[in-house]
């Protein structure tokens, strides 16, 4: 059917009233089925965030990548990827250091080191020093009869021991390896990895010693600085050794005196506390005294 008219005029509903004349042809039907927008499975569909990705769980790679790399080492949004770690993650990389037969860097971190595990043991750790002290103490003065007071300021020692030695100390070697040795292959994260996860050994050294046995303690204590320092040097040497200077073999030699003293001051500040079996004393209670006749002069 043909359109009797030539024009339209259309009215705004506006204060000002208004009017527009536009040709009638413009308002006449249109077919838009060859426009490659009219189909709707080109477009994004709002309620399906997983349009584009292979899961909806997925991270965004570009957008991790980003942030990563664009926006320094002075923001906050940097670190993100470092901590989008799974736990299952994180457990290998605490159980693989236990046996240093591999190279961790190259074969654990594989190119990835995280943040977080690296920062959630030397937490848990700083608690469990704390508790098991506490706890060592507690007993030992149970059993001589003493009361005991919890002592806080070992808490506070705790923590600026193990974040400067798991956090602080590495930023420096990785300085002195990268400045002084001339080291290229290696970044903080992963030199900070090196030394968190290499703590893992104390925490059940830490349980193990609650029991007043000094030579247990003692052995427990000198297995874990073993373990702990053949981690570091077992993955630092090869890297130390290749350096181009020489004298960054040195760096060595500090990484074992450091890890000494760290480990003989959790020794005698939280492991050897809280005496022996053999010192207590056990006292007859006072109803033992009752109904005994002294003995004839």
């Amino acid at each position: 059917m043909s359109n009797p008219y030539s024009s339209v005029t259309v009215f705004d509903a506006n204060e000002d009233h208004s009017s527009k004349t536009v040709p009638a042809d413009t308002l006449a039907f249109q077919d838009f089925s060859g426009h490659p927008e009219a189909d709707p499975a080109a477009r994004p569909n709002p309620s399906h965030p997983s349009s584009g990705r292979a899961n909806v769980y997925d991270p965004d790679a570009e957008l991790q990548q980003r942030l990563a790399g664009s926006q320094g080492w002075f923001s906050i949004d940097a670190y993100s990827p470092y901590f989008d770690v799974e736990t299952k993650t994180v457990v290998e990389r605490c159980w693989r250091t236990m046996y240093p037969k591999d190279d961790y860097v190259e074969v654990v971190l594989a190119g990835q080191p995280d943040l977080y595990g690296p920062f959630w043991l030397p937490t848990t750790l700083i608690f469990i020093l704390f508790f098991a002290s506490s706890l060592s103490g507690a007993l030992t003065s149970y059993l001589h009869s003493q009361s005991y007071d919890y002592d806080f300021s070992k808490l506070s020692l705790a923590v600026g021991l193990v974040y400067v030695y798991a956090l602080a100390l590495p930023s420096c070697m990785w300085a002195a390896m990268r400045y002084w040795a001339g080291v290229e292959g290696r970044t903080i994260p992963e030199i900070i990895n090196l030394y968190g996860y290499g703590l893992t050994v104390f925490v059940p050294v830490s349980l193990l010693s609650i029991p007043p046995f000094p030579f247990l303690r003692f052995v427990m204590a000198l297995l874990a600085f073993g373990l702990s320092v053949g981690f570091l040097v077992r993955n630092l040497y090869p890297v130390l050794a290749a350096a181009p200077a020489k004298t960054g073999r040195i760096l060595l030699i500090g990484v074992v005196g450091f890890h000494a003293v760290f480990t003989l001051i959790l020794y005698f500040s939280y492991l050897s506390i809280g005496g022996n079996f053999e010192d207590v004393v056990i006292a007859p209670s006072p109803a033992e005294d009752v109904g005994t006749v002294p003995s004839p002069p």
